[in-house]
Order: structure tokens, then sequence, then C-alpha cells
């Protein structure tokens, strides 16, 4: 999956260089690591950054249903009501590490929803790879605990619920910004396959591993697709 993860980053970080993204991706020149590039999506990295051909960098990634069936373990759980503090982010995936580090100021600050005791999410309302950088929109989250409420703050972070409802769940093992390496199977194969149709609530991330180690391969990431009632129609 380098090259799936490389592809990634040339697109949303611009400041690296295509040598340094190919040597990180563990390719012994940039030669080497455009002729792969080139082999896997029809373009070189450096066209592939200024015009990316998506249906090409999608075909390069499909895998058979029932591979993936097999992959994904997905179950379908009840998710209860959940209260939570959260920071919305807004603008270009690079300034997202930003809002993250404002978000741990505040609760260090003030002591509400702390680490060791509650859950973290991620609510992302739009996809990055469709929606133009400054139309991002994520919020970063806590889990309040009971009694526990969010003041007037400056750092901008409000109250929120996660509604209680079914959901599809399903385990990522690895690094977070190779989510969609699960989101995109989970939607293009999974979903179809399910007959299950999803809620108006968008898709959100349970952090289980909150704090980001040197080793971001045993990050472990929980994601819930919110569906309707079964036989619920639209």
């Amino acid at each position: 999956m380098c090259l799936r993860r490389a592809s990634f980053r040339l697109v949303s970080e611009p400041q690296e260089s295509v040598l340094d993204i190919a040597l990180q991706a563990g390719f012994d020149s940039g030669e080497a690591f455009a002729r792969a590039f080139k082999r896997a999506f029809g373009q070189s990295p450096s066209v592939f950054r200024r015009e990316p051909l998506r249906q090409a960098w999608n075909a390069a990634f499909v895998f058979p249903t029932f591979i993936w069936s097999v992959i994904m373990q997905v179950d379908i759980v009840q998710f209860p009501a959940t209260r939570i503090a959260a920071l919305e982010h807004r603008g270009p995936t690079r300034e997202l590490p930003r809002s993250v580090q404002v978000f741990i100021v505040w609760r260090q600050r003030s002591g509400v929803s702390p680490v060791a005791q509650c859950r973290s999410f991620g609510i992302p309302y739009s996809n990055p790879d469709t929606t133009p950088p400054a139309d991002f929109r994520f919020d970063i989250c806590g889990e309040l605990g009971a009694g526990e409420s969010v003041a007037a703050n400056p750092e901008g972070v409000v109250e929120k619920t996660i509604p209680a409802g079914r959901c599809a769940r399903v385990r990522h093992l690895g690094p977070r910004d190779r989510l969609g390496e699960t989101i995109y199977p989970l939607y293009r194969d999974w979903l179809p396959a399910s007959g299950e149709t999803p809620r108006d609530f968008p898709l959100f991330f349970h952090d289980v591993t909150t704090k980001l180690g040197p080793d971001p391969e045993h990050d472990i990431t929980d994601i819930y697709l919110p569906l309707h009632d079964a036989g619920q129609a639209l």
C-alpha cells in the first residue's frame, strides 16, 4: 500500500517534494518511484500532483467484493446517544493537526473530557478528495462525562451530540492518514451488498488509541457508519 499512501501525500502535502515522498515510501530513488507510480496510475507523480486521474487511481486499488468481505469484519451495533465537546475545523486538511492541538489545549486547560477517561471522536462532514480545501469540515471531539458541560471558551469548543442508532462498525488498523483504505470499500463494496441504507448523520471515527506514538502502524480506529433501522423506508 506504499504507493497508495504516497499518492495521498502528493495531493495533500504539496510542501513535500516528490523525492522526499518517494524515499519515505521505501524507494531507493525518485526514478524508481516514478516508474512504479506510472505503472500503477498511468501518470507520473508530478503530473498526478497537478491533476490526478481519480478514475485510474480508484481502478488501481479495486478488489472483488468477496475479498473485502473476508478482509473487513463489519459488525452492526447499536450506538448510544453520546454527548461530546467539539471543535469545528474548517479549511484544508493540512491545517487539521493545528486544530487538533487547539482542542488538546482546551481539554487540558478546562479539565473537561479528560483523555484518560473519555473517548475521542472525529466527524468528517465532507470528503477531502472531492471537497475544495477551503470548504472541508471536520469536528474534533471528546466525550463528555456525566454532569460535564462546555463553558464559553476562547478556543471555540461547543457541545454537540452523536445521536443514538444502528451503525455499521469496522476496525481500521494502522495510520489514520490511511483511513480511506477502509472507508472506500465500506461504501463501495459492503454497503451495496448489505442492503442497508445510511442515515443522515455522517460517518464518524472513534480513536481507540488516542496517543500518537512513534509507530502509527499500531494505531487502532473504529469507523462507524450510521444506518437506518432495519426495514425502515426512506
